[in-house]
C-alpha cells in the first residue's frame, strides 16, 4: 500500500521473501507466551481497576487517541512517499543534465569530468545539493529514515541510494 519495505529478513535462514524467518518467528512466539503468562494478568487487573473508576471512558479516550494517531500516520507515510518520488525525480533530472553536458562538452577534460560525475552520481548529487541548497527532508521524514534505516522505497530506487546522505543534511 505504501510502496515500502520496512524490514528485510532475506539474510536469515529459511526466510520467505525476506518478510518472515523461523528465528524471528520463534523469538516472537516465545515473547508472546511470556507476555500472556506474566504481563497480561497484571494488565487485566489495571483494566478492571480503570473500568471500576471511569466506567470505560479512559479506554474510549485511549481508543480515540490511537485512532487519531493512525490517521495522522497514514497521511504522514503518504506524504513521505510523495517526497521520495520527488527526490527520485530530482536525481533523475540531475543525471539527465549530466548526460546532456557530456554530449555537449567540447573539451576532453570537461567530458571526462562529467563522465566521472555520472559514474559516481551519488557524490556529485550531494555536492550539487551543497552548492544549491533547497528542499530538505522534514523532521518527520528524517525520523522515519532514522527509525527504519533498512527501509526501501519500492518505487524510488535512486532515493534509496542517497537517503542516508539526505538524512544528514
Amino acid at each position: 500500500v505504501f510502496h515500502m519495505k520496512l524490514w528485510d529478513y532475506s539474510h536469515l535462514w529459511g526466510n520467505l521473501q525476506g518478510r518472515i524467518a523461523p528465528a524471528i518467528s520463534l523469538f516472537w512466539g516465545i515473547g508472546v507466551v511470556l507476555l500472556v503468562r506474566y504481563i497480561q494478568p497484571f494488565i487485566q487487573r489495571v483494566i478492571n481497576w480503570e473500568e471500576s473508576w471511569t466506567h470505560g471512558f479512559l479506554a474510549l479516550f485511549i481508543t480515540l487517541a490511537m485512532g487519531a494517531d493512525l490517521v495522522m500516520t497514514i497521511f504522514s507515510i503518504k506524504h513521505f512517499h510523495m517526497t521520495t518520488k520527488q527526490w527520485d525525480q530530482r536525481i533523475n533530472d540531475f543525471q539527465e543534465r549530466l548526460r546532456q553536458r557530456i554530449k555537449t562538452a567540447t573539451q576532453p577534460e570537461e567530458r571526462s569530468l562529467r563522465k566521472r560525475q555520472l559514474a559516481d552520481w551519488r557524490h556529485a548529487f550531494i555536492d550539487h545539493l551543497e552548492d544549491h541548497p533547497g528542499q530538505r527532508l522534514s523532521w518527520n521524514e528524517r525520523r522515519l529514515i532514522k527509525s527504519f534505516p533498512q527501509m526501501k522505497v519500492l518505487d524510488a530506487k535512486h532515493f534509496n541510494q542517497v537517503k542516508q546522505e539526505l538524512f544528514r543534511k
